[in-house]
């Protein structure tokens, strides 16, 4: 299995590219590829890894790079004891939005292939070294918004086991709300409590969600009740609390103005938020 991942200046994995290597040839000279769209515009490293799809032992030490093109190359260690019942435990702060992963009974200074989903959606992937006891505790963290609902499942494999193992943490209760985590009106650099009568204006939003999707913020302007302007931005949540200003063009005349944000799904229009709403 050929794995390219891509991560942003706070460590959170935003970009997974995979494919099954059939070949048989030790010189596969084939290629993975990923599109450097907007979902990585923070993109500050990558990270190219290799494992046996049935145990996800690593098959070669990691490549690692910034984005200066130019790649490192972890060696891959070499082991002569074997992995002993190994297993891997999850801790979660939901306060930081971060994962530790401690496991125990690997082979001792045997390289380690984790893969975490959360809800389904795959959150991270990474390697660590056991040390000399096969032991290891290493913390991810998480693209998703651990302060709502999650079911995270790792996996974790290393040099010297023969299958892989799991990890698993769930918490059905949210403590944070979904969609429109807050917002705030501004007037210009200040927070006011209502619309202004002059000057420009917009809304610090925080957007938090379960999993990694895209959404549309809708920014509506109405008069006397009637829709005036409607505008449309589109941007990528679940990355923890993701915080988003949004500029609203107003009329000169505010006496009877009011605006509304949605929240929506982009394709089916399907609301994924509560409205929030000033006068």
């Amino acid at each position: 299995m050929k794995t390219l991942a891509v991560y942003n200046a706070d460590g959170q994995m935003i970009g997974y590219e995979t494919q099954q290597d059939s070949t048989s040839n030790d010189n596969d000279e084939s290629s993975i590829m990923f599109k450097a769209d907007g979902y990585y515009e923070n993109a500050d490293r990558l990270a190219f890894m290799m494992w046996y799809a049935d145990t996800q032992e690593p098959a070669i030490g990691g490549f690692k790079s910034g984005f200066d093109r130019v790649m490192t190359r972890d060696a891959l260690p070499q082991v002569i004891g074997f992995a002993n019942n190994p297993a891997i435990a999850l801790s979660v702060n939901r306060a930081t939005g971060t994962v530790t992963v401690n496991g125990t009974g690997f082979a001792a200074y045997s390289l380690v292939t984790f893969l975490a989903a959360n809800n389904g959606g795959i959150d991270y992937a990474g390697q660590v070294k056991a040390n000399d006891s096969g032991g290891f505790s290493v913390t991810y963290k998480s693209g998703c918004c651990l302060e709502l609902p999650y079911n995270i499942r790792v996996t974790a494999g290393g040099q010297g086991a023969t299958a892989a193992v799991v990890g698993t943490a769930q918490n059905p209760a949210a403590i944070g709300k979904i969609g429109f985590h807050s917002a705030a009106l501004k007037s210009g650099a200040s927070i006011v409590t209502a619309i202004p009568a002059a000057g420009a204006v917009s809304v610090d939003v925080e957007l938090c969600y379960g999993v990694r999707r895209d959404a549309s913020i809708i920014s509506a302007v109405y008069v006397g009740g009637k829709l005036l302007t409607l505008e449309r931005s589109t941007v990528r949540i679940g990355f923890g609390v993701k915080k988003v200003n949004v500029p609203i063009t107003l009329p000169s005349d505010r006496s009877d103005v009011s605006i509304a944000l949605f929240l929506w799904d982009p394709v089916t229009y399907e609301p994924l938020s509560d409205a929030v709403r000033f006068e």
